[in-house]
């Protein structure tokens, strides 16, 4: 049988008549003690996609987060966030009517998201700039990069991967957006891809995004080679900005 849980920003006691084998874990902070609060952050759903293997969403996923769930240029973000947590520990999000969800990418485009939490605020320029030096000494320096005001340049033995071009408007949220133009893991797509680094400084919450990504390689050979190394790469970061913002 599925272990089940139902996400709702509601008070537990709306549901009473949940079925037994439903845990309820409610993002309302007014509850008796013994019930199940989840505080609307990333961290405590990517535990929550963990430990069930389905979760009923009765509300935006994170319904504590403020602009993140109201603001529209961050919907596509959680909404792909989950998606990834389906992937990483097979776990299915079904979305009640009052939510809605990014419909799936077609043709040989992918996306990729991830975000951690800061400690302190942080832009999304310098966020990218942290990436890409992490990135230099995770390889022993073995992949180099340039940053600057206005490209980014993903190079490995002076033979360039990914090649961007800084597309965000400086102070904004979304300043740290970089379009790719090239590069030999690159290949060419009806839609643009683009490389995000999208901060709510507020919160302290940073999403990285590889969106509408076209590869060089050929879909059933990337799915195996290019897209989970990509995959661990990020994760890798991610573990290593959460922990060092603690």
């Amino acid at each position: 049988m599925k272990r089940d849980a139902l996400l709702t920003s509601l008070h537990p006691a709306f549901f009473r008549n949940c079925p037994a084998e439903v845990t309820v874990l409610s993002a309302c902070k007014e509850i008796p003690s013994g019930s199940a609060f989840l505080p609307g952050d990333p961290v405590h759903l990517a535990d929550a996609a963990e430990r069930f293997d389905r979760i009923f969403l009765h509300t935006d996923p994170y319904p504590a987060s403020g602009k993140v769930r109201g603001t529209e240029a961050f919907s596509c973000y959680v909404t792909d966030y989950l998606a990834s947590l389906e992937r990483q520990f097979n776990t299915e999000f079904l979305f009640l009517p009052s939510c809605s969800r990014s419909a799936a990418q077609n043709g040989r485009s992918f996306t990729s998201v991830q975000l951690y939490l800061q400690s302190c605020a942080i832009t999304g320029r310098k966020a990218a700039s942290e990436y890409a030096a992490w990135l230099e000494t995770a390889s022993c320096n073995t992949i180099r990069t340039e940053v600057d005001c206005s490209r980014f340049i993903i190079s490995a033995f002076g033979i360039p991967l990914i090649k961007m071009r800084h597309a965000g408007v400086p102070g904004e949220a979304g300043e740290g957006l970089y379009r790719i133009t090239g590069g030999m893991l690159a290949g060419e797509g009806s839609t643009p891809g683009y490389f995000h680094f999208l901060c709510e400084r507020k919160k302290g919450i940073v999403y990285t995004a590889l969106t509408s990504f076209t590869p060089a390689l050929l879909r059933p050979l990337y799915r195996m080679t290019q897209a989970p190394l990509h995959e661990a790469v990020m994760k890798r970061y991610v573990q290593r900005a959460s922990w060092k913002s603690r």
